[in-house]
């Protein structure tokens, strides 16, 4: 006779698998208790970027294949280069780009080996970071040569793998947002494809990438489990206003984690003026520089839209625009005058 086990926590007794109750700091990025302890919320790491360290690979070693010892302050380091070289008989003349015999690569200890011989301490400028990071020098060195990848343990989701197994919604309605976008797999997570694509709902990062026009339409469909709570209506509410507000701006082409230095002055603008319909400040002066900037004409009659909706709140706008084809109109009936009171 079979047993079967149960549990009444969130503990599955056939695998011994536990999780914890779910709060509101296990999928925020900037807590502690959520963020990804490897990049530690910013879903990138900054590490050595060999393709600056190499950055012409039909150089040989000899010729000067890796840049930051060409000059005469490191000289000394392509002089032991060379040295290393010859007495593991690794091709001194040799394009780096063409393949070679299986050579030693040089780590922290000088053990292992490189396939196509992609060789000759490679990690030298990371443990010259650890040893010698205090002076100044060498920290304007690595500078050069660093660049931001994807973290490599929670994919630039910025969460740890727990909060990204809560999903959100039911499949049907996942299926009509993403459309052929696939789903978010968390690393560390034994599902194959199938299995993925067989699961209810979105995660919050599968939330994260999508454009501001299919989140409207998600938010507007999505039905959560009855009873709910006010605190629970009151923040769908919020969500959805937010989003709309967003689209009504002509941003729907944005998605959430997109970082903010690549958006451009207009865009800018426009996140902030759904900012402020969002928390409904009244009383405030508004100055606006080319709001329209990247925005489609016929996308100005929304924007004007949400500007009105400032006004009408008790609030004064001030709107400057160079072209004169985004002038919606002069003198003392125009659209862009500020309300006096």
């Amino acid at each position: 006779m079979q047993t079967w086990r149960y549990s009444n926590q969130l503990h599955c007794a056939e695998c011994d698998l536990s999780h914890r109750e779910p709060n509101p700091s296990l999928f925020s990025f900037n807590s502690p208790v959520g963020a990804c302890e490897s990049c530690r919320g910013f879903g990138r790491t900054i590490g050595i970027d060999y393709g600056l360290v190499i950055p012409d690979e039909s150089k040989s070693l000899r010729g000067g294949a890796i840049k930051p010892w060409q000059t005469k302050s490191y000289k000394e380091c392509q002089d032991d280069l060379i040295k290393y070289a010859r007495k593991r008989d690794i091709p001194l003349d040799t394009p780096w780009r063409e393949p070679r015999r299986r050579a030693p690569q040089v780590g922290d200890r000088g053990r292992g080996r490189l396939e196509q011989g992609r060789l000759v301490r490679r990690k030298a400028l990371l443990r010259l970071a650890r040893t010698k990071s205090y002076k100044m020098h060498v920290r304007v060195l690595l500078s050069r040569y660093r660049s931001y990848t994807p973290c490599e343990t929670c994919d630039g989701a910025r969460l740890k793998a727990e909060a990204l197994l809560w999903r959100l919604g039911d499949r049907e309605l996942a299926d009509s947002v993403l459309g052929s976008t696939p789903r978010f797999k968390p690393k560390g997570v034994q599902w194959s494809d199938e299995t993925l694509n067989t699961l209810p709902g979105l995660t919050i990062h599968d939330v994260m990438l999508l454009p501001v026009e299919r989140a409207v339409q998600f938010f507007s469909r999505l039905k959560l489990p009855q009873p709910l709570d006010e605190a629970t209506d009151l923040l769908l509410g919020e969500i959805r206003g937010r989003f709309s507000y967003l689209a009504d701006v002509g941003l729907g082409y944005l998605t959430l984690d997109r970082q903010s230095r690549t958006l451009s002055g207009g865009e800018v603008q426009r996140i902030n003026l759904t900012t402020a319909l969002g928390t409904s400040l009244v009383n405030t002066l508004f100055v606006l520089d080319e709001p329209s900037i990247g925005l489609h004409p016929r996308d100005m009659q929304r924007v004007i839209s949400v500007m009105k909706k400032l006004r009408d709140a008790g609030n004064s706008l001030i709107v400057v625009e160079h072209d004169p084809a985004d002038h919606v109109g002069s003198g003392p009936h125009s659209r862009y005058r500020p309300r006096r009171r």
